[in-house]
């Protein structure tokens, strides 16, 4: 599945409060992927792991200063691999692509790819993004992942 992403837009979560994995573009190639959990809840941390792949060209300017305790990795010069265990914090990273190019994004929460049913805010997805200025793009069904997004604007 793909999807378009508001060039410039940004979410805020609440760390502690929820499960999500949030990506951000802005533009010129700039991302930002970032998660929280619901440990405030749940009492229970969330171990993390993500994946992005460039689908054409490389990954740049990669900044793992969010991840305070976790780690990243590079397997190739178009992917990258962060893994943290998350409790009341935000953890994320942010890199570069070429404008406009399309990222495949995957992520385990726990090992899972998908949460129980969230209803009408996701069908069980971990995935977050603007879209059309609604969060999703106001879709309500199940998301792919891995999931692919590209900018509206590069």
């Amino acid at each position: 599945m793909l999807v378009v992403v508001d060039t410039d837009q940004v979410m805020n979560a609440d760390p502690g409060q929820g499960v999500g994995i949030f990506t951000e573009y802005s533009a010129g190639g700039k991302w930002h992927v970032w998660w929280t959990c619901d440990t405030a809840r749940s009492q229970q941390p969330c171990d993390v792991s993500v994946a992005a792949t460039a689908t054409t060209g490389t990954i740049e300017a990669l900044n793992a200063d969010q991840l305070q305790g976790g780690f990243v990795t590079t397997p190739n010069p178009s992917r990258v691999e962060a893994r943290a265990t998350t409790t009341n914090q935000v953890h994320g990273i942010t890199f570069t692509t070429k404008p406009g190019a399309v990222i495949t994004l995957e992520a385990t929460i726990g090992g899972l790819k998908e949460g129980p049913s969230l209803g009408a805010s996701g069908a069980g997805s971990f995935f977050f993004f603007v879209q059309d200025g609604k969060i999703n793009g106001g879709y309500k069904g199940a998301l792919t992942n891995p999931l692919q997004l590209q900018g509206n604007k590069p």
